[in-house]
Formats: C-alpha cells, sequence, structure tokens
C-alpha cells in the first residue's frame, strides 16, 4: 500500500529531477557560442516554463494523492478500531470493571500509561479510553504536562490516550489490520511532513531538514539512526 510518506519521497525526487532538467537546459544555452545572449535567455526561459508546468501538475496530483490516501486510513481506521456499545449495560460495566482493577491501580502506582496498556486487554484499553483523560487531566503535574502535551495545559488528555490505545489496538489486532490502524494515526503528522516538503520544493530542492522531518514523520528512532536514513532519502 503506497504511504503518505512514500508520496513525499517522490516530492522530493520530482522536486530533484526538475531541477536536474533545468540545470541541462542551462547547460545547453551556456555552452552553444551561437546563441546570442537574449537567445539564451529566452531558451533557458522557454524550458524552465515547460519543466515547472510539468512539475507543477505532478504535484497537484499528489497533492490529491495525499488526500485520497488519508481519507482511505482514516476510514479503514474507523472500521477497525474496537468500539463498546455506551447504550449497553455489559459494555459499560464490563470496561469500567476493567478500568477500575487493571488500569487505574497501575496508574496510581505512577507508571505511564503506555507501559499500562502494553499488555492490557481489549476491554482494558477501551476502559481507559473512557477514564484516564479525566483522570490524567485531574492529576497531571507540570512535568506530566511537558512530557506528554508540551506544557499547553488547555490541551486535551484524550489524545495522549487515544495514541496509547491506538498502539495496543494495533498489537491486538495484528497483521495488515493492525499496521493499518498504526499509519492511520500517522495521517496528520505525515500529511503536514508531506506540505512541508512540498514547500519546500517549490523553488529549490529540499535537504537534510525535510529528510529527517519525513523520518521523524513516521518513527521515533535515534538522531544517529534518523540522520543516516535521511541523508540516504536526500540522496534519491
Amino acid at each position: 500500500m503506497t504511504t503518505i510518506t512514500d508520496l513525499s519521497k517522490r516530492a522530493l525526487d520530482l522536486a530533484k529531477k526538475r531541477d536536474e532538467k533545468i540545470a541541462h537546459y542551462k547547460a545547453i544555452a551556456a555552452s552553444d557560442d551561437m546563441m546570442n545572449t537574449r537567445a539564451k535567455t529566452e531558451y533557458v526561459a522557454g524550458w524552465t516554463k515547460a519543466v515547472r508546468r510539468d512539475y507543477d501538475a505532478a504535484m497537484a496530483e499528489l497533492k490529491n494523492d495525499v488526500a485520497y490516501v488519508g481519507r482511505q486510513l482514516t476510514d479503514a481506521a474507523g472500521r477497525l478500531r474496537p468500539t463498546f456499545d455506551p447504550n449497553s449495560a455489559a459494555d459499560l460495566t464490563r470496561t469500567e470493571q476493567a478500568w477500575r482493577n487493571n488500569v487505574l491501580p497501575e496508574l496510581e502506582k505512577g507508571r505511564p500509561l503506555t507501559a499500562v496498556l502494553k499488555n492490557a486487554s481489549r476491554d482494558d484499553v477501551l476502559g481507559a479510553e473512557r477514564f484516564a483523560p479525566a483522570y490524567l487531566r485531574s492529576t497531571a503535574t507540570p512535568q506530566s504536562l511537558q512530557d506528554h502535551l508540551g506544557g499547553a495545559q488547555e490541551k486535551d488528555w484524550s489524545d495522549v490516550v487515544a495514541r496509547a490505545a491506538t498502539q495496543r489496538y494495533a498489537d491486538l489486532i495484528g497483521g495488515e489490520d493492525g499496521e493499518t490502524l498504526r499509519a492511520a494515526d500517522r495521517v496528520e503528522q505525515e500529511t503536514g511532513a508531506f506540505q512541508r516538503a512540498a514547500a519546500a520544493t517549490e523553488y529549490g530542492s529540499a535537504g537534510l531538514d525535510t529528510a529527517i522531518d519525513l523520518h521523524y514523520a513516521t518513527q521515533s528512532a535515534p538522531v544517529d539512526d534518523a540522520t543516516t536514513d535521511a541523508e540516504q532519502l536526500v540522496e534519491l
């Protein structure tokens, strides 16, 4: 399945090829003694316009593809993500008991939510989604705000819980469906990285900073590893 990061790499490759073509026509003009200065300028301008027209069309298609992939992943995640029936007394009771018996005691010991959910059951995770945001909000410390919300108290802990829950759901589901759920969780981040890559390549090829941005949109890795992968991406 084509990912948004795959499309971001294509955007970088498109810009590189665009710049190479323009440089090629500039070199032809510079080496042609039969053309005067005006002719060389017009030659380069004409070819530059043609190359950019093709580039703009291809980039527009990539932007449409990014939007399409994002919608497909979001729709798939909606079908795959476990839910409970808020009108079912049995579902409400089961998930509340899972929260009170399995999740809350571990949080009260000071364990991070991601660690608590690492081996959690489906009902444990559903219970955490119901009750953990309010609990974390009420027990927030300056350090936890910084660690999870970047220090912004007005942000909603529901996002923190949802991300942790998604990772556990993906583990429980497994296989291709699990990876789809993880990919859907990265849609916003990867789309932002694509948009920054597209902007960076508008009038010149993006460099190492853009490649590292794309790398971190898809995973968390040590800086040294990220730099190595990003340098390879720039060389595509």
